[in-house]
């Protein structure tokens, strides 16, 4: 009896903790309110004889969809170098000191609706912070990373090289099954962009790809659609050499980025939806066989 309670014991667990494991893959991002109407803009290159799947599109693409596709978005926003480790340092509070803290913080520089398109969940300040460009947000836990249990609103730090930018707001951490997720601080797009001279110099801003481009779409639109529209958007902007490669955009809706990430020519081939079913099948397989050595 002990043997058989224990062996069917351990292929419940089994299964428990694959199917918890199951969930969490599942309900990747769908923490945020507007899960079933956030996309990312990405395109279909043909290259060197085949159709390649590029995430990153030109940083004038934003301001195209704005001017002759509005009415189909209600929320359109670039980001650039986001998801990486920065260099944060953070005066010393004795203004004749210069020891300084010097911190490594996963972040990026989002455009200023960011906050209202992920729906941040403020702990202090406003999502609307980004509107000044000297001003950046804070997760909670890097909060306490950086100041302890001091109000960290109104303090100064530093980002990388660039000039020093205000704590205006704090958010809750994101969830751990996010794109977002372990995002310590979101800075200002338009900061980035005037720290950069180089960018704003470009003779064809249209050609590299640099830039990751979230869309909301309005409420009364779908995806297929929309994509349907856009498709050109790139396409008659570019210079003749470009147009060879046949860019066509397209909207990869939320719920695809995690589970649906892989293409081939052009097709979304799946991704780590494989590894979902299959640990799903081997979660039944084990609690079948727990089951019937359990009856036998």
């Amino acid at each position: 009896s002990f043997i058989n309670v224990i062996c069917l014991s351990i292929g419940m667990t089994v299964a428990i903790l694959i199917g918890l494991w199951m969930y969490d893959e599942i309900s990747f991002n769908k923490n945020f309110d507007n899960y079933d109407r956030i996309a990312q803009v990405i395109q279909n290159v043909s290259n060197n004889g085949e159709v390649q799947t590029w995430w990153q599109v030109p940083y004038p693409l934003a301001n195209e969809l704005r001017t002759h596709y509005g009415s189909d978005f209600k929320h359109i926003v670039m980001a650039v170098n986001w998801g990486t480790d920065h260099k944060i340092t953070i005066a010393n509070s004795n203004s004749n000191s210069t020891d300084n803290k010097i911190l490594k913080s996963n972040g990026g520089f989002f455009e200023k609706e960011m906050p209202e398109m992920f729906t941040l969940d403020m702990l202090q300040g406003s999502r609307n912070a980004l509107k000044d460009p000297s001003s950046i947000l804070i997760s909670a836990s890097a909060s306490k990373a950086f100041f302890g249990d001091e109000n960290p609103v109104g303090k100064v730090l530093k980002i990388d090289e660039y000039q020093p930018v205000k704590i205006a707001g704090v958010y809750k951490d994101f969830l751990h099954n996010s794109t977002l997720a372990k995002l310590d601080f979101i800075a200002s797009w338009d900061f980035w962009y005037h720290a950069n001279n180089d960018l704003k110099d470009m003779t064809d801003p249209w050609r590299p790809n640099f830039i990751t481009l979230f869309a909301q779409i309005n409420d009364n639109a779908n995806f297929s659609n929309v994509s349907a529209k856009i498709k050109d958007a790139k396409l008659n902007k570019v210079n003749e050499q470009l147009q060879k490669k046949k860019p066509a955009l397209f909207l990869e809706p939320m719920s695809k980025w995690h589970l649906y990430s892989e293409f081939k020519d052009g097709v979304n081939t799946g991704g780590a939806i494989k590894y979902v079913k299959m640990f799903g099948v081997i979660g039944l397989f084990v609690l079948l066989l727990a089951c019937i050595n359990f009856i036998n």
